[in-house]
């Protein structure tokens, strides 16, 4: 579903699911999300040129949303489906895997949070887990309003990067932060998803390298990130996983990545253009490191897009991914990471 439709007229319902119901969303909310929650999002629209609506249901599951959440937004979905007389183009998707569609829907301020409302099937003590303490900050890439996204990471100066914009929320300002070398699709989105949030803010838009001190001090005070010199622009990441599970040895790109494409028994590559990461599964294989390995070489040698046959190559050992590594992931999440359990999310 890639692309943004050309429609003559359209509308937009968002559903939360709780309890194994689908519960309305405040309409001033639409665009913010839930990690840990299942949305429904029905579009309903009217194509250029036609007098008939036509439906896209879209079943939204965030990345620590529980098993039974996932299950009941897939039966609600079935139901919400009938009522339209199956009618609706059913779209599953995983958090970080939105259809450059879903995204346009929301104008380029779709949000997403941490935490969410507790589960009410399996775990009936379990309690609704938020951002309290009045201080978040939100990764934002992309490149043209229909894929740029907002997701909230660990509140720590660590998590910045130079290839990409930030939104930083205290209890009385908003610093929308640019790094040098963000896109303009992302400082505007960014600048406009800031908007969405602000409340009674003060805003303050913050280039990298003139950050004001009582910027660092929410962010447990200035350390090392990601950064790239003005020389050094970073071109578009690709990832590529290595795998033999198939009897075979296989290299296949991963479009639209994320971290929990990182398969732990598997072996990937990521091509950032001056450096190529070999990132190591705990449970890869002998010949899959051998393999990949080899693999990363003559990839750099017979690379026609002019770098240096001699960029480095990198070994990482999983749980061990370096900024430079972490910093190409939209929204990297540390404690995922250290868990790198092996499980649909």
């Amino acid at each position: 579903m890639a692309g943004v439709l050309e429609v003559a007229r359209s509308s937009v319902e968002v559903w939360r699911i709780e309890n194994f119901e689908k519960v309305a969303w405040p309409k001033e909310l639409y665009g913010q999300f839930f990690g840990g929650d299942s949305f429904l999002v029905l579009y309903t629209y009217v194509p250029k040129g036609r007098t008939t609506e036509e439906y896209l249901l879209y079943i939204w599951q965030g990345r620590e949303s529980s098993q039974d959440e996932k299950g009941a937004s897939a039966l609600l979905a079935v139901s919400l489906d009938d009522e339209y007389g199956g009618r609706p183009v059913q779209v599953r998707v995983e958090q970080g895997k939105e259809p450059d569609h879903m995204v346009a829907i929301f104008n380029g301020k779709m949000v997403v949070h941490k935490g969410g409302k507790a589960s009410g099937f399996k775990n009936k003590t379990a309690e609704d887990t938020y951002d309290t303490d009045g201080v978040s900050l939100f990764h934002v890439r992309g490149t043209s309003p229909a894929n740029t996204r907002a997701v909230q990471v660990e509140e720590v100066s660590a998590m910045l990067n130079s290839g990409d914009a930030f939104i930083l929320l205290t209890p009385g300002k908003m610093y929308v932060w640019y790094g040098t070398h963000s896109s303009e699709d992302e400082r505007r989105t960014a600048k406009a998803t800031a908007y969405n949030m602000l409340q009674d803010r003060d805003m303050v838009e913050v280039e990298e390298g003139s950050e004001p001190a009582d910027f660092w001090s929410p962010l447990g005070g200035k350390a090392s990130y990601a950064s790239f010199s003005p020389s050094e622009a970073p071109k578009p990441p690709r990832l590529f996983q290595c795998s033999d599970a198939a009897g075979a040895f296989r290299v296949d790109e991963i479009v639209d990545f994320q971290q929990d494409d990182l398969d732990v028994d598997d072996i990937f590559l990521l091509d950032c253009y001056t450096e190529v990461y070999v990132w190591v599964g705990n449970g890869a294989n002998e010949t899959e490191k051998r393999m990949a390995s080899e693999t990363a070489r003559k990839y750099v040698e017979s690379a026609p897009d002019g770098r240096d046959p001699q960029c480095a190559i990198t070994s990482v050992a999983q749980g061990s991914e370096p900024l430079l590594f972490t910093c190409h992931f939209l929204g990297w999440d540390p404690v995922a990471a250290a868990a790198f359990e092996d499980h649909e999310w």
